[in-house]
């Protein structure tokens, strides 16, 4: 007998597979922001206070946790001054 998922939930597998993409962005987003961070010679705290945002908000993005509200994107890439679809 073959047991199938209750309440019609997608397998993990599946789940998965959809969720590696999204996951993927964020890290990758994360990795762009560190490298110009880096690039201005700050750490996290230097960089949320410039941009006026927190820094636990920053070490999320970074971490590629969350994606920032927009205007926490513009107030990161105006900190570290280049556009934001350039983070």
């Amino acid at each position: 007998m073959v047991k199938k998922p209750l309440g019609g939930a997608t397998p993990p597998a599946e789940n998965d597979m959809e969720l590696a993409p999204r996951s993927l962005t964020k890290q990758e987003f994360g990795k762009r922001l560190y490298q110009l961070m880096l690039g201005k010679g700050w750490n996290q705290s230097q960089l949320a206070r410039y941009a006026g945002i927190g820094r636990d908000s920053v070490s999320q993005y970074m971490r590629g946790r969350t994606f920032p509200t927009p205007q926490n994107l513009a107030a990161l890439a105006k900190a570290l001054s280049c556009k934001p679809e350039d983070i």
